[in-house]
């Protein structure tokens, strides 16, 4: 409870800062779940490999944004690298592309980018992804899709 509360007091006092440390992994059992496989992320892999057949059998190229964690520091604090990595990994098990948008905003104040007191991607975040996917999308109606690097 009293890493939840420093974490809490981080993000809302101190702009997201580190300012206090609990020195506990408030992220751990998210994580967990990821690296075990757990329930619902079988189930989103299994989701997410449906979608790329849809797509397939229509011919309809598929890409996949990688949105991070607004709420998280976009530096070496990052609590989930380990899901981008995954993500990334599905996607190329099922020959689909994937742009992380992590690494185009890294090193930036997540801050600016989020919805004040809420966490979500603001419009500026949403601008910034605009123009990453646009010419990829544009790319993809010419038919010369560029591979992404992950």
């Amino acid at each position: 409870m009293l890493a939840y509360i420093k974490e809490q007091i981080n993000y809302y006092v101190y702009d997201g800062k580190p300012i206090l440390n609990a020195g506990i992994n408030t992220h751990a059992n998210y994580l967990r779940t990821a690296q075990e496989n757990g329930p619902k992320w079988a189930e989103g892999r299994q989701a997410f490999v449906d979608m790329v057949t849809l797509c397939n059998e229509r011919n309809i190229p598929f890409v996949v944004v990688i949105r991070p964690d607004y709420t998280q520091p976009f530096n070496d604090r990052y609590a989930y690298g380990m899901i981008h990595d995954e993500i990334s990994r599905w996607a190329d098990q099922n020959g689909v592309q994937a742009l992380d948008m992590l690494r185009h905003v890294q090193g930036k104040n997540s801050k600016e980018l989020r919805v004040e007191g809420d966490g979500h991607p603001n419009g500026r975040a949403f601008a910034e992804t605009a123009q990453v996917l646009a010419p990829i999308i544009y790319e993809f109606l010419k038919g010369s899709a560029p591979q992404l690097p992950h």
